[in-house]
């Protein structure tokens, strides 16, 4: 069954379960992807909804995978029904 729009994760949230995951802070992250820590708060809160796409290369890599597998949500555990954006962020 395919999901729908309600049910797709936005990008801020797939940062968010993808780096927790690996066990790691929004330092951590930077560090390891090469990229600024003001893209990753603002694309994990949801102020940033649209990144460059080198930066999506950058996070994918960072983690293992390939920019589609990133944005598909490979590997992780989530929940069926999408939380508001940003709403992640806040545990």
């Amino acid at each position: 069954m395919e999901e729908t729009p309600e049910q797709r994760l936005q990008i801020g949230d797939l940062l968010y379960l993808h780096r927790r995951q690996a066990g790691w802070d929004q330092l951590e992250l930077a560090k390891y992807s090469d990229t600024g820590i003001t893209t990753i708060t603002n694309t994990e809160s949801g102020r940033n909804t649209n990144p460059h796409r080198s930066t999506v290369l950058k996070w994918a890599q960072a983690f293992g995978l390939t920019p589609e597998e990133f944005l598909s949500g490979k590997g992780l555990d989530r929940p069926k029904v999408v939380a508001p954006v940003g709403a992640m962020s806040s545990f």
